[in-house]
């Protein structure tokens, strides 16, 4: 019976049905189930079957004309292997199906594979052998699926980098000198920073041109190459003869270390500045190991570097001043002591004094009651950033003003203006919208001409120049607007970074105002940033 109504191909790859050798009455109601038995009788049940085919097959039996032509309700499939490439051709994913009563996947048909998709590097044998024991113990239409070959991707070149050798003298005023206890003594602040003649101060690194990659199919990937940095020689330095990427000084005196150059300004040393040297005025650098006496005047047209206070006196640099202890005024004559540099301020702790520098102010501990204006940032904290209280008195930055803990409990009337070159970036803004309507009302005016002025009746050469000059306002409108799109990408950004920031504590009794739009605090608050958004100040939490 099985013989007449299921028949194997002579290649054992196909299995037929024959309807035209059912008898109802000898085979009675055939079912998908009966017939799988059937298959199974004959070794063929592993076959894929086509059951939509059998059902459909079966069920016509029962019609008035059956079919008579046999049908294949089953076939013999060898287990599938499929190669994937990733789209940038850095991983070949292989997926083995496992097979209907066939062939497994062989090596040779990995290696067939691989050679058919043209894959040459980075093929992982390993993890091949162990895919094709997985595939051994697949069932009929599982997969197992796994990497077998990896690219190798580029490696970036690293930039070139500047490194200082030596510290810059203002690092003396924020870091304290650590006892063996491991406690900080604020009052030892090591030696003076200085250099010698000759001495390396600051060693440029090559950049890299970094490693190429490979892709699976063999294709070589270039690297990014590194970027370069340039260092140049300052004042007092030079290049060193042995090796173009050393910087050397050529003179003995202080450092002042700036991000791809160091200046090193001849000093004049002195224990001290009172009555008994008089008056300072000197083309270099100053060092002052002890204090600057009140009522002197100090004044250099470099770095003026000061080891212990300065009382009630006059200094002022051409570049940056440090203090290694305070600068002390007088409540009732705080501009009796005025501080001025054309580079940065730094000092340990300043009180009822006139701070003014062009770049940056940074007090370590305390600023109180002083008078402080900053063409670039205002920190008050020590390098913990646990110390550094800014109450009473004035404080305008031209960039951001940042600080440990903002006002005090006595309510003392604190007012810290930051952002304070807002007003000429919007003045170079309104410049560029004014030079873009005195183009735009150029181009009105040619078009007016040419419309009024038909060209066949303009002179020879006055319609060409016409166009010409239209053409060039258009490409200065056209340069303007991306200008204008650029400025204001640039001016958010320095919203969020011109804030007022207190890291630890707000007390009540501060005026904060940033572009001219102001706000006063009323209440405490924890940490905290004050904010303006171009059209209103807030303060928030950090």
């Amino acid at each position: 019976m099985t013989q007449q109504l299921i028949v194997i191909s002579q290649d054992q790859l196909s299995v037929f049905f024959q309807p035209g050798a059912y008898q109802a009455q000898e085979h009675g109601e055939l079912t998908v189930a009966g017939v799988i038995a059937l298959l199974d009788a004959l070794e063929v049940s592993d076959y894929f079957i086509h059951q939509d085919v059998l059902r459909s097959t079966l069920a016509s039996l029962a019609a008035t004309n059956p079919p008579t032509s046999p049908v294949v309700i089953a076939v013999r499939r060898d287990a599938s292997l499929t190669l994937k490439i990733s789209d940038d051709a850095m991983v070949v994913y292989a997926s083995v199906e496992g097979g209907y009563g066939g062939e497994l996947i062989t090596e040779r048909d990995f290696k067939l594979a691989i050679a058919e998709h043209k894959i040459s590097h980075g093929i992982d044998s390993k993890a091949i052998d162990q895919l094709l024991l997985r595939a051994r113990q697949l069932a009929a239409g599982e997969t197992v699926s796994d990497v077998i070959a990896k690219g190798v991707y580029p490696v970036e070149g690293k930039d070139a980098k500047i490194i200082p050798l030596v510290k810059d003298h203002r690092a003396r005023i924020i870091q304290p000198q650590e006892l063996d206890n491991g406690k900080v003594d604020m009052r030892d602040l090591g030696a003076l920073i200085v250099v010698r003649a000759q001495q390396a101060l600051m060693q440029r690194t090559e950049p890299t041109k970094g490693v190429a990659g490979i892709t699976v199919l063999g294709r070589a990937i270039e690297p990014k190459p590194g970027k370069d940095k340039t260092m140049v020689a300052g004042k007092g330095t030079e290049f060193s003869p042995t090796d173009p990427n050393l910087l050397i000084s050529i003179q003995a005196g202080i450092p002042n270390v700036k991000p791809n150059s160091v200046i090193v300004d001849e000093a004049l040393c002195l224990d001290a500045v009172d009555v008994s040297t008089g008056h300072i005025n000197f083309d270099g650098s100053v060092v002052v190991n002890g204090d600057v006496a009140q009522g002197m005047h100090l004044s250099a047209s470099g770095s003026i570097t000061i080891g212990g206070v300065v009382e009630s006196a006059r200094i002022e640099a051409g570049g940056n001043i440090t203090v290694a202890n305070g600068i002390i005024g007088k409540q009732s004559e705080v501009h009796a002591c005025r501080v001025e540099a054309k580079g940065d301020i730094a000092c340990k702790f300043s009180q009822y004094a006139h701070l003014i520098a062009k770049a940056n102010i940074h007090v370590a501990l305390h600023a109180l009651h002083c008078e402080m204006i900053s063409g670039g940032d205002i920190v008050v904290a020590d390098q913990s950033g646990k110390k550094g209280t800014l109450n009473g008195g004035v404080c305008r930055a031209g960039g951001k003003v940042d600080v440990t803990i903002l006002g005090a409990t006595a309510a003392a009337h604190t007012q810290v203006f930051s952002f304070e070159k807002l007003a000429q970036v919007k003045e170079g803004r309104q410049s560029l919208v004014d030079k873009r309507q005195a183009s735009l009302d150029a181009i009105e005016k040619i078009m007016t001409a040419l419309r009024q002025n038909p060209i066949d009746k303009l002179q020879s050469g006055a319609a060409q120049k016409l166009k010409q000059a239209m053409l060039e306002h258009q490409r200065q409108v056209a340069t303007i607007d991306r200008k204008l799109l650029q400025f204001t990408d640039l001016l958010n950004g320095a919203f969020r970074k011109h804030a007022i920031f207190a890291r630890k504590r707000v007390y009540a009794g501060v005026k904060c105002e940033i572009g001219g739009e102001a706000l006063a605090l009323n209440e405490e608050h924890g940490p905290s940033c004050v904010r303006y958004d171009g059209n209103k100040v807030t303060i928030t939490p950090i």
